[in-house]
């Protein structure tokens, strides 16, 4: 098993390592989906988004409005 890392930015970004993008094709504007295995452990697996996740993002995103006004984009900016 390789392991690699990345920092994370005061914006909250990490740089996907090239050996991990080429392995797993992933290219500038590809989605990827983070999984939380174990909050206890504190581990999460991130994978390369198919079409299934994109559809059912696209399914749900219109129930979802807790985000839905200038003053909670302000307010959560910088999650």
């Amino acid at each position: 098993m390789a392991t690699y890392s990345s920092s994370v930015t005061k914006k909250g970004q990490a740089t996907v390592p090239i050996a991990v993008r080429k392995a797993f094709d992933i290219h500038e504007g590809d989605k990827l989906v983070w999984v939380l295995n174990n909050l206890s452990d504190k581990t999460v697996n991130v994978r390369k988004a198919t079409p299934i996740d994109l559809e059912f993002a696209a399914s749900v995103s219109a129930t979802m409005s807790e985000w839905d006004s200038p003053e909670d984009n302000e307010a959560y900016n910088d999650l």
